[in-house]
């Protein structure tokens, strides 16, 4: 008879059974450590053998190991084969997700649902291209202000010289891309005379011609060139409802007002766009103190620059105010709000790099302007920016990809260079 089977015959009392139970408990506690580790033993190993060989090792380790024998279970704990199971398929799960990135460095993306509608953008100008440049490549407007003229109004210059660029490795591309369809000239140009007046300006609207893109604009100015009076003006585009606001302060007549700091300026330009009708939730892209724009008598003046909601990479900004200490506004340029968004079917990069290699769109180089030179170079950053289209009748912001480098010009150094290329695929 064994000890167990003795220890339960002569239970009588609570007492009794209370005795057997503490002498048995450390047995059975024991019993089980020896068998869970064992169990875990194998788990382990036959993981192991599961994860480390080939289908056809396996075959022949079973072969070797003899007819019969359970790998994963035993009859009486059928919970270790469903939890090797379980572990064995999240392994798998795992190198599939590891395969899956891997491969989205080097393949496009696939969306199969852009959750947007389709929108069908023109392409765009040169000028839009040139336009959307980083603001290192650009150079100012200068000269007299005129009304339909903004001092923001700058754009980079077309290299004229042979570029040899070369790119080690492109980067994948979404299948979609968002793009954003703005208000048409009805947003702000009904209100012009409206405008003009809160803004103070007295004289009456009138049409004019712009020198450089021989658009028509609705202008209502007074003082300038050739009065007395500084300039103040407001001109608003019949073709893009681009909106330009001149205000030159009389400096005789400015009083010194407390230093401005970027809260401030930023509160005071919000206000300012937020009152000619424009939405006050802009987000602000950069404030910027300009020491050289203005005498000290008038302060230090602050340029605020706001972007589109909702857009997460903007080329470009919707609204760009310089404020004053004491909160006037002297200059500002705006562009429409977003009217609806959408997505558009994009080209894929390698087309994009090749039309940059070979020049069917303009590449600007920093501080070379539109030079002649020969130079190689190489492709250092790839990324997508939205940028305003202005081509159609109306207006877009169409993603693009901005293409980015270094190139060494013969005999003038190493200089960066950009070029941007519309990533909406052109259907034939």
């Amino acid at each position: 008879m064994s000890e167990k089977e003795r220890l339960w015959r002569d239970i009588r009392t609570d007492e009794d059974a209370e005795r057997a139970l503490a002498e048995l408990g450390p047995v059975v506690h024991r019993k089980e450590q020896v068998e869970a580790e064992r169990l875990r033993s194998a788990f382990r190993d036959n993981l192991r053998t599961r994860l480390m060989t080939t289908a056809a090792e396996r075959g022949r380790s079973d072969m070797a190991r003899g007819p019969g024998l359970p790998v994963w279970t035993k009859p009486r704990q059928p919970w270790a084969a469903w939890a090797a199971s379980a572990v064995a398929l999240a392994a798998v799960l795992i190198v599939a997700l590891v395969l899956h990135g891997h491969r989205a460095e080097t393949r496009p993306v696939a969306v199969a649902t852009p959750g947007r509608p389709a929108l069908h953008p023109p392409p765009p100008a040169v000028a839009d291209l040139l336009r959307a440049a980083p603001p290192s490549f650009q150079g100012g407007s200068g000269g007299l202000p005129i009304p339909e003229l903004s001092g923001f109004d700058v754009q980079a210059g077309a290299y004229g010289g042979h570029l040899t660029l070369s790119a080690a490795r492109l980067p994948a591309e979404p299948a979609f891309l968002p793009a954003y369809r703005l208000a048409g000239p009805s947003f702000d140009l009904p209100r012009m005379a409206v405008l003009a007046r809160q803004l103070g300006i007295v004289q009456p609207v009138v049409l004019r011609t712009s020198p450089g893109d021989h658009q028509t604009w609705q202008v209502a100015a007074q003082g300038g060139p050739g009065s007395n009076q500084a300039l103040h003006s407001l001109a608003i585009s019949r073709h893009t409802g681009e909106l330009i606001y001149h205000h030159a302060p009389n400096i005789s007549a400015s009083h010194p007002a407390p230093a401005l700091n970027r809260s401030r300026a930023v509160s005071f330009a919000r206000r300012w766009i937020t009152a000619l009708g424009w939405p006050a939730q802009m987000p602000v892209l950069n404030t910027v103190p300009d020491t050289q724009l203005l005498p000290p008598a008038a302060g230090i003046p602050w340029q605020v620059s706001f972007g589109w909601r909702g857009v997460a990479r903007p080329a470009e900004t919707q609204a760009t105010v310089i404020v004053l200490p004491d909160g006037r506004v002297i200059e500002a340029r705006l562009w429409l709000p977003i009217r609806r968004s959408g997505h558009v079917v994009t080209r894929d990069v390698q087309t994009a790099w090749r039309m940059v290699r070979t020049r069917k769109v303009p590449i600007a180089v920093q501080e070379m302007g539109a030079m002649r030179v020969a130079g190689a170079g190489s492709l250092r950053r790839v990324e997508v920016v939205e940028a305003l289209d202005t081509r159609g009748t109306i207006l877009y912001l169409v993603p693009m990809y901005r293409f980015q480098g270094t190139v060494r010009i013969t005999g003038l150094g190493e200089h960066k260079w950009s070029a941007l290329v519309p990533a909406v695929k052109v259907h034939p």
